[in-house]
């Protein structure tokens, strides 16, 4: 979920170490979403809620001579039905660990 690298972003430590860092994880139809910051599940919230979605032939999908995240789902993954599982899987996520 990171426009410069494929693999994602590492997390970071903190220099506390009494803070945690989180990461989060969303399993739908076989394929697992890695989000490293509650930002991204909100990012994603946000995505997801659209039927239609952004070309991926739109030069600015490009960032940094990478795709943006959205780029590199499975085949199918958008289809009504994952569409709905996945927003299910985020609301939890947000419910249990999101902003107030």
């Amino acid at each position: 979920m990171t426009y410069v690298n494929i693999g994602g972003v590492p997390v970071e430590k903190t220099k506390d170490n009494l803070i945690k860092n989180w990461v989060y994880f969303a399993e739908v139809k076989g394929f697992t979403f890695t989000f490293v910051g509650i930002d991204q599940v909100y990012e994603a919230k946000d995505y997801f809620s659209k039927k239609i979605h952004p070309s991926t032939r739109d030069p600015n999908v490009f960032k940094h001579w990478y795709f943006v995240w959205y780029c590199r789902l499975p085949r199918g993954l958008k289809k009504e039905v994952n569409r709905q599982l996945i927003l299910k899987r985020l609301d939890e996520i947000i419910s249990k660990w999101g902003r107030t």
